[in-house]
Formats: C-alpha cells, sequence, structure tokens
C-alpha cells in the first residue's frame, strides 16, 4: 500500500513537472507580436532589396531609334534628363512591386502596432522623387499624363539604364 501511495505522487510530481517544463519551453520559444511583426518587415524588406538588385542587372541599353515619342524629343535637355529619370525610376518601381507593396504592408503593419515610426520615416524620404531644388518649377511643369503613357510602352516599361540612355541625346 505504501509503495502505491509513493509510486502516486511520484507520477504526481512526474505530471506536474512535464507541465511545468512545457510551459518554460513554450514561453522561452514564444515570440511577441512585436518581435514577429519587426521580423516579418525587415524578411520583406531584405526581399525587396534582392529584387532590386536582380531588377537592375536586368537594365537594358536603349537605343535613340528604340524611343518613338515625338512629345519626348520636343523637350529640353534639362527636360530630358528629368523625363529619363522619372521613366527609369517607374520601370524600376513596376519592376519590384509585389515586393514593395509586401515591405510597405508589413512596414505599416509594424508601425501600427509598435508606435515605433523610425523605418516609416526612412521609407517616406525614400519615395519621393529626387529632383535638385533649383529645377523644381521645370518639374512641376512635366506633363505627368504623357509621362505614365511613355512608361506603359517599350523601352520604358521594363528597366533601363538612365545614363546611358541621356548619353544618346547629346
Amino acid at each position: 500500500m505504501l509503495y502505491k501511495q509513493v509510486r502516486s505522487k511520484i507520477m504526481r510530481v512526474q505530471n506536474w513537472l512535464m507541465i511545468v517544463l512545457c510551459f518554460f519551453s513554450y514561453s522561452a520559444n514564444a515570440t511577441s507580436i512585436h518581435d514577429y511583426l519587426r521580423q516579418k518587415m525587415l524578411t520583406s524588406y531584405d526581399n525587396l532589396n534582392v529584387k532590386i538588385e536582380q531588377c537592375r542587372h536586368k537594365r537594358a541599353k536603349v537605343a535613340k531609334d528604340d524611343i518613338k515619342s515625338a512629345w519626348l524629343s520636343s523637350l529640353s535637355r534639362e527636360k530630358k534628363v528629368m523625363v529619363v529619370s522619372i521613366l527609369s525610376e517607374m520601370a524600376n518601381d513596376q519592376c519590384v512591386a509585389e515586393e514593395k507593396a509586401r515591405y510597405s504592408q508589413d512596414l505599416l503593419n509594424y508601425v501600427a502596432e509598435t508606435g515605433d515610426k523610425t523605418r516609416l520615416d526612412e521609407w517616406l524620404k525614400i519615395q519621393k522623387t529626387y529632383r535638385p531644388q533649383a529645377l523644381e518649377s521645370e518639374f512641376q511643369q512635366l506633363d505627368m499624363q504623357q509621362i505614365e503613357k511613355l512608361s506603359a510602352q517599350p523601352p520604358f516599361n521594363a528597366p533601363f539604364n538612365p545614363l546611358q540612355l541621356m548619353s544618346v541625346y547629346q
């Protein structure tokens, strides 16, 4: 009888010990929502950077004969530089669109949950189209509808080297 009582207590202690060990091992492996969202955001950022690099390697050379736009040809050299720069940015954005959307969503989820806007502020700065302040008025005069039409047509609908293209116009 004593043997059964001792064995019963040992079994209870073993069961209790297993429950405690399971709880602690689960707690040690558990990830907080902040950590989870941060890791997800960082992973999607890494994926975006990989895709950006892939798109950079896909950049094609553009010959002057490939450009069939009277509107683009009619622009001054300064405006052509701006338009080509915008078209290049649009082509690159199209190439990375899926990864960019994923990162943007993961970033918003992270910021909404944590309130940490550091990466969001950086992302907003990166997303703004670069233009020298001295050329702001010329930039505002550009016909964005024409640029959008061009961006949907070859050779501007795929990544290209804007510096190489501008050398064609010199």
